[in-house]
């Protein structure tokens, strides 16, 4: 979003910030932390193989 507002595409950042705000609101909606983590982008713990 940054790039698009450097470069003066104005209707770019809009449409990444609705993106965004619909994503926030979803993961809200599913009582999701929307808050950044620790690089584990779903808050989640990683699934490793049992094999």
């Amino acid at each position: 979003m940054q790039d698009a507002g450097e470069r003066g595409w104005t209707r770019e950042v809009e449409r990444h910030t609705a993106v965004a705000r619909r994503l926030t609101g979803l993961l809200t909606d599913l009582g999701e932390t929307t808050a950044p983590s620790d690089g584990n982008s779903s808050g989640r713990s990683s699934c490793t193989s049992t094999d």
